[in-house]
């Protein structure tokens, strides 16, 4: 938590205090910060109401997580990524997308476009292809909003392994999906 400059101290010292039980510190954090919350989840989701609940749930999970927060971790950053994460979340559950991994995929203009339900099954199925481990970590990381970082932190690995497994996905991924009706690998 140990952060540098007049803003970050401040942070650092309220992260203290809330953490000693005083809960006037978290409300002053969540002063300090929400505003930047709110945008970000507002321009995710361009709903000012859903992007008010995401806003609360984030600094629900931050107040949760708060003890979690590891030395030298900058509070504005971790605090927007939540939001991001709890946005993407969000937008998951109100549209869901069967699209997520479709842009491994190009067609040509004068190629017939699968519906959406062809495309969902097959990456569906191009997804049970791969292992359970790195099923989990494209998840995780795809579909959850989770950084390399954070699956490395839950799963126990290091970052350079995470990035390792999506890239290794990635091909996997691309290769399967080329196999779609009027689909072309890309490069």
């Amino acid at each position: 938590m140990q952060e540098t400059g007049r803003h970050g101290d401040i942070d650092t010292t309220l992260i203290r205090q809330t953490l000693a039980g005083d809960l006037t510190a978290f409300d002053e954090l969540v002063l300090r910060h929400r505003r930047a919350m709110l945008s970000i989840a507002t321009s995710l989701l361009g709903d000012r109401d859903l992007a008010e609940d995401v806003t609360q749930q984030a600094l629900l999970e931050a107040f949760r997580g708060l003890h979690g927060l590891q030395e030298g971790t900058k509070l504005r950053p971790w605090l927007l990524t939540i939001t991001r994460r709890c946005a993407f979340h969000r937008r998951a559950r109100q549209h869901p997308s069967p699209l997520e991994f479709s842009e491994a995929v190009i067609y040509p203009q004068h190629a017939p476009i699968p519906q959406d339900n062809d495309i969902a099954e097959c990456v569906r199925a191009s997804l049970e292809e791969l292992s359970t481990r790195h099923r989990r970590i494209v998840t995780l990381h795809y579909l959850d909003g989770y950084s390399c970082r954070e699956i490395g932190a839950r799963l126990n690995l290091p970052t350079g392994t995470i990035k390792r497994i999506l890239h290794e996905s990635r091909a996997s991924l691309r290769g399967s999906t080329a196999l779609l009706p009027g689909a072309q690998r890309m490069r």
